[in-house]
């Protein structure tokens, strides 16, 4: 694998510097949401995945696909049950070849 610091730099200035913001709002996130101690679950990944995407809104409000994607992740934060179907006979089948 090579990082490549170019994507990066492209990827900040196409977003900005939200990593401060990501960490505080997950923060937040697991201190409302969760006691000490307590195990995370998909739902919640998909719920701080929310509040990613939220962040870079704040830097880039123009860029459809993070709105997109924070449709996506909303969906499966509410649905999860059903998210995790998505896909399963697809996969199943792939495998049988």
């Amino acid at each position: 694998m090579i990082v490549n610091k170019d994507m990066i730099a492209e990827r900040k200035l196409l977003y900005g510097n939200n990593f401060p913001s990501i960490a505080k709002m997950w923060n937040t996130y697991l201190s409302t949401h969760k006691n000490e101690g307590e195990p995370l679950y998909p739902e919640d990944v998909a719920a701080m995945m929310v509040l990613m995407k939220v962040s870079r809104l704040l830097e880039s409000p123009e860029n459809e696909d993070t709105l997109t994607d924070l449709l996506n992740y909303s969906y499966i934060a509410t649905n999860y049950a059903e998210y995790d179907e998505i896909g399963k006979k697809e996969l199943t089948e792939k495998r049988d070849f």
